[in-house]
């Protein structure tokens, strides 16, 4: 399941022309029954590569959640759409137990 969440990720980066800066695998929990697997991510992109990257990300397979996002301006400009950010995330999937 985590190998299946970071493929997704990664494609869903390369559609977006995002840069990973760093990749994190936290621990897995077990909630209501699920597995949780999350991931935090740091990448740079611009404003419009985020947007395809969220939509990518929470509207793909496997079903994802975007948890915690903080995005950052790099740099003193401020003005347009090519601008690139800096953006943290952490990004969830549920898994169903294996059935007996």
């Amino acid at each position: 399941a985590q190998a299946s969440l970071q493929r997704h990720l990664s494609a869903a980066l390369r559609t977006a022309s995002a840069e990973l800066a760093s990749l994190e695998v936290l621990p897995t929990n077990a909630e209501q029954g699920y597995r949780r697997i999350t991931l935090r991510v740091d990448l740079r992109v611009d404003i419009s590569g985020l947007q395809k990257l969220l939509h990518n990300l929470e509207f793909g397979l496997p079903l994802i959640a975007v948890e915690r996002l903080r995005v950052r301006a790099l740099g003193s400009r401020s003005v347009g759409s090519d601008r690139r950010l800096s953006v943290d995330l952490d990004v969830v999937a549920l898994q169903q137990p294996a059935s007996p």
